[in-house]
């Protein structure tokens, strides 16, 4: 946009003229775009330290127990992330978080409490934690992790070009028997459709969150679960929908896509360092359950139990999907 007249001097504009621009004016762009900046270069000095905690946990106003804590957690994380090369990234990411965790002087319990409910992106304050991770690789990796990583990301792309699904295909979302979620995910899902009108139900099974238009209501806050599940034959699912069997390689069609740095991982991988379990609840169960007049910690422990049984179930099967 051209503020000034043609010919006229930046000293020359005064202001009640059309083109005046106020100081309130430009610290409204500029705040921003500083915060921005401030943020990034916050990230960017904790990325650097974060397999050394020793400078961050100096600096920080955490109790003596809490940086100890810690310190202990950074340990495990970092023998998680050498112990399997298919574990870099994770241990790498989950790095990250404790350092930021440290840096922000995060207690512990909180630290804890927040792993435990799957609430990784309040943690580094985020709403795509992947894309975070992601980004935040691509900048202080070397080559060659960079190479690996966008070879990674382009086996994902062309996984991605063959999926047969689109938007408005809803079949998926109601021949699933169980979709296991964090607590912080459920609560999300719940507080994105509690307040809609969502019309009549496409299918006696279909997950509560699906709208008569055959969209996900609650897209942008839908779990790992359901981020990771492709199809890439329709078909297969509309077989799956009507209760028949699958033809033998069918069952190939049906994929979990998984990035990276997926989330779930990287928070499993911190709940193995703080040696506790991530809470997790069956969606449909629970969504079922609280859009019935349940409370919320009823829904969830409904939620739970079918959880579980699914979990020993699945445990106990050899039919399961591969990861990708």
């Amino acid at each position: 946009m051209n503020f000034l007249r043609k010919g006229q001097n930046l000293r020359d504009v005064k202001k009640g003229d059309a083109n005046f621009i106020s100081c309130r004016t430009i610290l409204h762009y500029l705040r921003p775009l500083w915060a921005h900046i401030t943020k990034v270069n916050f990230v960017d000095t904790v990325t650097r330290q974060s397999n050394n905690l020793r400078p961050l946990l100096v600096k920080s106003d955490l109790r003596h127990s809490d940086k100890r804590d810690y310190e202990q957690i950074a340990d495990s994380v970092e023998k998680i992330s050498s112990s399997d090369p298919r574990l870099f990234y994770t241990g790498r990411a989950a790095g990250i978080v404790v350092g930021l965790c440290v840096s922000r002087s995060i207690p512990i319990k909180i630290f804890r409490k927040r792993i435990r409910r799957g609430d990784l992106g309040k943690l580094i304050e985020t709403s795509d934690p992947e894309n975070f991770f992601m980004h935040t690789f691509l900048a202080f990796s070397s080559e060659q992790d960079v190479a690996r990583i966008a070879e990674a990301n382009q086996r994902q792309q062309d996984l991605r070009n063959s999926m047969d699904c689109r938007s408005g295909c809803w079949m998926c979302c109601a021949n699933q028997s169980n979709i296991p979620a964090t607590i912080s995910e459920f609560e999300d899902v719940w507080n994105a459709i509690k307040d809609r009108d969502l019309g009549p139900k496409l299918h006696p099974n279909a997950c509560p969150a699906l709208g008569s238009n055959g969209k996900c209501e609650a897209y942008d806050v839908r779990p790992n679960s359901c981020r990771a599940y492709i199809s890439k034959d329709v078909k297969v699912c509309q077989r799956i929908l009507d209760n028949k069997e699958l033809r033998d390689g069918e069952g190939k069609s049906l994929v979990i896509l998984m990035s990276a740095v997926n989330t779930y991982s990287v928070l499993r991988a911190l709940a193995a360092a703080c040696n506790i379990q991530i809470e997790t609840t069956d969606l449909l169960t629970a969504l079922r359950e609280i859009s019935s007049g349940k409370s919320m910690d009823r829904a969830i422990a409904s939620g739970s139990l079918v959880n579980s049984e699914h979990q020993r179930i699945n445990d106990n099967s050899d039919l399961s999907l591969k990861s990708i």
